[in-house]
């Protein structure tokens, strides 16, 4: 029997895994190497596909979710698929203009980014993946202030 093929699904969850799984170990890393001001571990129940519960409250989260699913359009890639996941580390802090939650988001960013590009390999389609930084920006949700920043991680697959 042949491996199984690399699909969307099989991506998400891998996505997933690897980064709830290594996420609190580089944020205590950098907390560690900065030691001004920490930044928050990730709650098991802080994570979100696409969409945040009504009555959540907790200071820090993460909302993941795929973002594009299309053809490529480039050589050499242009016989693959694109596939884009976005994680995004959402604070509820209403202090936007102090910068200390923009350092903050920074730093989160930080930890993602580290988190993939140290664990690449285990994406199933051997392929490196590509990373982009998402820039921290304010969102109201509900009535209710958020701050946002993250990456996506894209993978070209046959």
């Amino acid at each position: 029997m042949s491996d199984p093929k690399y699909d969307v699904e099989k991506f998400c969850r891998d996505a997933l895994a690897i980064i709830k799984s290594k996420l609190n170990t580089k944020i205590s890393a950098i907390n560690s190497e900065k030691a001004d001001v920490a930044i928050d571990s990730i709650g098991t129940d802080a994570w979100f596909n696409s969409m945040i519960p009504a009555n959540f409250t907790a200071p820090v989260f993460v909302i993941w979710g795929l973002t594009d699913q299309s053809p490529t359009d480039f050589e050499p890639e242009a016989t693959l698929s694109k596939v884009t996941l976005s994680f995004e580390i959402g604070l509820a802090d209403k202090n936007w203009a102090d910068l200390e939650c923009f350092y903050r988001l920074l730093r989160y960013q930080r930890a993602l980014t580290e988190v993939v590009n140290e664990n690449s390999q285990l994406f199933g389609n051997g392929r490196q993946p590509k990373i982009e930084s998402l820039p921290p920006a304010a969102l109201s949700i509900k009535g209710n202030a958020f701050q946002f920043s993250g990456i996506n991680i894209t993978i070209f697959q046959d």
